[in-house]
């Protein structure tokens, strides 16, 4: 009997030490918290790329505001004297991990700010979960992160590609899909696939009348001159859908063959004419590229940011998402081709003085939070378009485009303070983006060092041997039941 009762004792014992493992194991790190929210920035000097750069002297920020009070007994920090405040990045097309026991929603907020995006236009996530739980979160004060704002649903017609999805059957429906994505709490209309013309402008004109944007892809069989989306994302529909050989992401991004500069200058000038704005996400192309390298492109810093499962499992080349499976040398130089083309197209569109906002897509393969709009700002460079209107279209022009709060997106005295502060100007050079000593974020201020630290606290809770096993466990299965589109 002592020796039954004994064993039973150890077993509970092994029990509850497991259990108390797993629940270390799983409890993820508490996310950052600011310096102040009373503060004064020394000897700064205030940029609003491609407009005009003043040396203020003081900076003061209280009640989530730049203000002209000198603030007594605020905090000042020596070690931020001397540099350079611009408003904060905006990431015009950003997606959001959904609900799960690794907070993975807050671990990517904490990436966006770690890299100065201070706002995030969320444009759409799979199942729902991720806005809400976030949004709710900044709101009580226990999570600090970009200001968010959402389209809540994917709006299509025929089919649900993704379970986040209102379907829409006629223009009479506009006015019931719009309503409730605005009682949800969106800002934005994401259209998406097999929508009409007609639905499309009905879209628009309930948008409208709620102070609502709407974005989204130009429908499969549509091209941007017939859908007349106000924001097109990607550049689809630059492409005749005839010249196209099948519905997926991968032939539409890809499959450029047909477009000549003929078409670049007829879609510039429909663009700027018709004041369409576009989000091209052309990083996007390059992402994809970086298959050709898988091996190594997985070991580089802005990929190893992500937990493990991203990489090895969710993007690997063989076993990853099923449309970028198996790509060819053949797929990877049409991609090539295409990404060149729309760099010119990019150019020529700036050039005409259409709108242009920059975005990520953050999640597709090695698209990662805040570094992706980096990538981002650099393909701009790329296709020809000058530093300060790159940093311009991701800052102020961007602030301008979101609804609502108008006091936002400028380092002035009474707009709200989100802004990034750097030791070296970015107007200057691209590298100077690297020097972020601080981010000010709804008028809180974070230094750039402790943000790092605190991602180095999640880097190790995910790749922490359980947490890792489980959520490759996780990972492999969503995979299975992932949807053939995206």
């Amino acid at each position: 009997m002592k020796k039954f009762l004994y064993f039973i004792t150890t077993i509970g014992f092994l029990v509850l030490l497991l259990a108390i493992y797993a629940f270390v194991s799983f409890k993820p790190p508490k996310p950052a918290q600011p310096l102040s929210d009373r503060f004064v920035l020394q000897n700064i000097t205030i940029v609003h790329p491609g407009e005009e750069q003043r040396t203020e002297g003081n900076l003061a920020v209280a009640d989530g505001r730049f203000t002209e009070d000198t603030l007594s007994e605020a905090t000042t920090f020596d070690d931020f004297n001397g540099c350079y405040v611009l408003p904060g990045l905006v990431d015009m097309h950003a997606h959001l991990p959904g609900e799960t026991p690794l907070k993975l929603g807050d671990y990517f907020m904490l990436l966006h700010i770690a890299h100065g995006v201070t706002a995030i236009r969320g444009a759409g996530d799979t199942d729902g979960t991720a806005n809400p739980g976030l949004k709710a979160a900044m709101e009580s004060g226990e999570l600090f992160g970009p200001r968010l704002y959402t389209s809540g649903y994917f709006v299509a017609s025929e089919e649900v590609r993704w379970t986040n999805t209102l379907l829409m059957e006629g223009p009479e429906d506009a006015e019931k899909i719009v309503q409730q994505i605005a009682d949800e709490g969106n800002q934005f209309i994401k259209a998406y696939e097999n929508l009409k013309p007609e639905m499309i402008k009905a879209l628009v004109a309930e948008a409208e009348k709620r102070d609502m944007g709407v974005l989204g892809h130009i429908p499969f069989e549509l091209t941007i001159e017939e859908a007349m989306v106000p924001d097109i994302q990607h550049l689809m529909g630059v492409v005749k859908p005839e010249d196209i050989s099948e519905d997926s992401i991968l032939a539409r991004i890809s499959e450029w063959d047909s477009v000549d500069e003929t078409r670049l200058d007829s879609v510039t000038k429909f663009c700027q004419e018709n004041d369409l704005a576009n989000t091209p996400t052309l990083a996007l192309g390059s992402h994809i590229l970086r298959y050709r390298d898988y091996a190594n492109v997985i070991k580089e810093p802005d990929v190893q940011l992500l937990p493990p499962f991203y990489s090895e499992i969710v993007w690997h080349p063989e076993e990853g998402l099923p449309l970028y499976r198996g790509m060819t040398n053949e797929d990877f130089d049409r991609l090539e081709d295409a990404v060149a083309k729309k760099q010119t197209l990019v150019k020529k569109l700036h050039d005409a003085g259409a709108q242009l906002y920059l975005g990520t897509d953050t999640q597709q393969p090695f698209s990662v939070p805040g570094a992706g709009l980096h990538t981002e700002i650099h393909a701009f460079l790329d296709a020809g378009v000058p530093l300060e209107d790159t940093l311009r279209y991701a800052t102020t022009a961007s602030y301008e485009a979101l609804p609502g709060e108008k006091k936002l997106g400028r380092v002035e005295p009474g707009f709200l303070a989100d802004a990034v502060v750097y030791r070296e100007d970015p107007t200057k050079s691209p590298d100077a983006l690297k020097s972020i000593v601080a981010v000010i974020v709804d008028g809180n201020l974070f230094r750039k060092s402790d943000l790092d630290k605190k991602i180095q606290e999640y880097q190790d809770f995910y790749r922490g041997a359980l947490v890792a096993r489980v959520s490759e466990t996780v990972a492999r299965g969503a995979l299975e039941d992932s949807v053939a589109g995206q």
